[in-house]
């Protein structure tokens, strides 16, 4: 929709009419889908890029530096995209809502009031496996359940303080040999915090 919707806008305006230059730009893998690197393009446009970020590795082993190779382009070159901020009169970004406010309330555009930075952390559980047609629930330390309470405290905070953008908690449970009858020993829990202010990002849930 970015490129597309830019691409209509400069046309309704018409290049002609303004005194100045117009790029149009188009950041891939915002969200780190693949190699786990939020905002990758954005931060290298800003001259932000982290040390060591073409070493990230995608599931099947591929590192961004060969990914960005076989792509086509220079990976050594991705600190010659940095741009500084004089070098702008200003700075708009499109982006589709991906969410149901805006269709609900009937209104075609919204204008944004911050743009949500994320905290995002890993927290390992570590339970007990057992056999789930032997072992008692109250002997149970079956560390999915723990994982799954996290989640609810989660969404209960979130209701609590009004909270808009997303707060997840993905769960991964891995039982032994995969075996539907086992309580879980093992699990893991992902936890993004988006929020405009960085202080309550930085704050501990409560």
């Amino acid at each position: 929709m970015g490129i597309v919707l830019a691409l209509g806008a400069i046309e309704e305006v018409g290049p002609e009419n303004l005194p100045f230059p117009v790029e149009i730009l188009c950041f891939g893998d915002e969200e780190g889908v693949r190699f786990g690197t939020s905002v990758a393009g954005s931060l290298a446009l800003s001259g932000q890029t982290r040390a060591g970020a073409l070493d990230a590795v995608d599931h099947d082993g591929i590192t961004l530096r060969r990914a960005v190779a076989e792509y086509g382009l220079d990976p050594d070159r991705l600190l010659d995209a940095a741009r500084k901020p004089s070098d702008f009169l200003g700075y708009v970004e499109l982006h589709i809502e991906q969410g149901p406010v805006l269709d609900r309330a009937g209104l075609p555009v919204g204008v944004v009031t911050g743009i949500a930075g994320s905290t995002r952390a890993w927290m390992s559980f570590t339970g007990e496996a057992g056999h789930a047609g032997t072992v008692p629930m109250a002997l149970r330390r079956d560390a999915f359940l723990a994982a799954a309470e996290l989640a609810l405290g989660i969404e209960a905070i979130a209701l609590r303080h009004g909270v808009v953008a997303t707060t997840v908690a993905r769960r991964r449970a891995a039982a032994v040999a995969g075996g539907r009858t086992v309580a879980s020993g093992p699990a893991q829990a992902a936890v993004r915090r988006p929020r405009p202010a960085s202080a309550w990002r930085r704050c501990p849930p409560g």
